[in-house]
């Protein structure tokens, strides 16, 4: 269960937040509600933050980030299962 319930979670996570990430990034999220204009002052205007860029990185890098998401996931979803079952035993 945890091992199906990992990758569902991390599918369902990008299904997500894919779409909103790109939605933050874009002028219509520049208001008082996302506050997506407001930096930090030391922040240099050329960072990827200030001009509201992704930052670039390679297809492994990606595929390695989402790997190490499901393999948290997975242990995080197995030690919640686990605590619940203990959780259970528990009488008062």
């Amino acid at each position: 269960t945890a091992l199906v319930s990992g990758f569902v979670f991390v599918g369902l996570l990008l299904a997500v937040e894919w779409p909103f990430a790109g939605f933050l990034m874009s002028p219509a999220s520049r208001n008082r509600f996302f506050g997506t204009t407001y930096f930090w002052y030391g922040l240099p205007p050329q960072s990827h933050l200030a001009q509201n860029l992704f930052i670039p990185e390679t297809a492994r890098e990606f595929w390695q980030g989402i790997a190490i998401a499901v393999a948290i996931s997975i242990m995080t979803i197995r030690w919640g299962i686990s605590r619940g079952q203990w959780l259970g035993k528990i009488k008062r």
